[in-house]
């Protein structure tokens, strides 16, 4: 009701109806919505990919000290990590 546009997907499958001789005379459609398991698909990559970000982060800061050092090797990965 706020205007948003709301994106659903489906998993659609079709089936040959046939006549009394065999040729196609229609079709039937059965759609099953997905969107749930798309959405929970890409949290869970989104969340996968972070926490890749983070061990590479964290491995690579382990025996680094200098503040300077830290603010330059954090940007670095994080621009390539955002791309």
């Amino acid at each position: 009701a706020d205007g948003a546009i709301d994106h659903r997907f489906f998993d659609t499958d079709w089936l040959p109806l046939r006549d009394e001789t065999g040729a196609v005379a229609g079709s039937l459609q059965t759609l099953t919505e997905v969107t749930q398991q798309r959405r929970d698909a890409a949290a869970l990559r989104d969340s996968e990919e972070r926490q890749a970000f983070l061990l590479k982060l964290s491995d690579r800061l382990r025996d680094v000290s200098d503040p300077h050092e830290v603010m330059a090797i954090t940007g670095a990965l994080f621009g390539q990590h955002v791309g």
